[in-house]
């Protein structure tokens, strides 16, 4: 493989620069609205993935990292709190599900919309090229870190890495990306 141009290696620098900007930017305005709406970052890591629709109380415990019983703790404050509500499952009665309730939909969108609203106007800008390939770029990168989380979470560990080899990693993340464009 040929080596990348200078401008290449330039751009691929700036765009690590920004989107670890955009990370930190990102981490911060999710830290205000939480503080804003009275919720901590798990809280609003759990409403996040409920955006989705409903999840057991075992889904949201993986989706948010906490063990069952924080977890529990965490569904009774948001319930509380009026965001989400308990609700049986349609397929299964014996099954509980949680749901945000349309107030805790209407109260977090309120605080995302504008960021919304400016991100769509902003990729209304690019034409199907660009997006595609932002897309892509996004997907590959999600998967990627989809596999080091599962990695650093799960794999044994040696002087504090994990244990999987890098090229493991991205043969994983490859077949994840064509899974997900399949």
């Amino acid at each position: 493989m040929a080596r990348p141009s200078k401008q290449v290696r330039e751009l691929v620098g700036e765009l690590g620069r920004a989107m670890q900007a955009y990370q930190r930017s990102t981490q911060a305005y999710d830290d205000t609205v939480g503080k804003r709406l009275g919720l901590n970052p798990a809280d609003l890591r759990c409403l996040d993935w409920l955006v989705d629709g409903p999840k057991s109380a075992g889904e949201l415990s993986a989706a948010v990292g906490l063990k069952p019983a924080a977890t529990t703790t965490l569904i009774d404050r948001l319930t509380d709190k009026g965001y989400v509500r308990r609700v049986a499952s349609s397929d299964d009665r014996r099954k509980v599900l949680v749901e945000m309730t349309e107030e805790g939909m209407t109260r977090t969108y309120e605080m995302y919309r504008p960021m919304v609203e400016e991100g769509r106007a902003q990729l209304l800008r690019l034409d199907v090229d660009e997006l595609t390939r932002m897309r892509d770029y996004l997907v590959g990168s999600l998967c990627a870190q989809g596999v080091f989380l599962f990695c650093y979470r799960y794999a044994r560990r040696d002087n504090g890495t994990a244990s999987l080899s890098t090229w493991v990693v991205q043969a994983w993340s490859r077949s994840l990306v064509r899974l997900l464009r399949a």
